[in-house]
């Protein structure tokens, strides 16, 4: 895998372009075997954008990999340069807080998702995925900048 030094990503509606604050979003890394990698979650500043850089991602690689040995396999050098970019849905964030609820005493890194979570303003919107592959990103001084326009009219009926 090849991914920028930073990669900021700004979210915001697909026809107001107004930035939406408040969101969880996950990046999806492909792995050559077994389970995909699910990097997060970061949660939307005022200006609609959240931040991954490489050394995060590598790192949340190798913390994933040694919680779930069984399920994951794959150093990040491995990984597709391909991923997606996840807005979370309002049903996945509650199966995150249950999940992260019962683990938030083992890892900080759990706690500090229970958190994020918690400041979620996902709404009911459904589950959005954009694609992307980090080796033909713009870089500025190894820093890329993506924008993904929601379709915030893509909702559930749950609340």
């Amino acid at each position: 895998m090849k991914f920028p030094n930073k990669l900021i990503i700004t979210l915001k509606d697909a026809v107001s372009k107004i930035p939406l604050i408040d969101h969880i979003i996950f990046l999806q890394i492909f792995a050559p075997r077994k389970n995909d990698y699910n990097i997060g979650p970061r949660l939307t500043n005022n200006l609609g954008q959240v931040i991954f850089t490489e050394t995060e991602v590598k790192d949340d690689i190798d913390w994933i990999m040694n919680q779930a040995i069984m399920d994951y396999s794959g150093k990040y050098e491995e990984c597709s340069s391909d991923f997606n970019v996840i807005l979370s849905s309002v049903e996945n964030i509650r199966r995150s807080l249950d999940f992260l609820d019962l683990y938030k005493e083992f890892d900080e890194r759990y706690l500090k998702a229970l958190s994020l979570m918690k400041k979620a303003n996902n709404r009911n919107l459904l589950v959005q995925k954009w694609k992307y592959n980090a080796e033909l990103l713009i870089l500025k001084d190894g820093i890329a900048q993506i924008e993904c326009l929601a379709d915030i009219t893509k909702y559930t009926n749950e609340i």
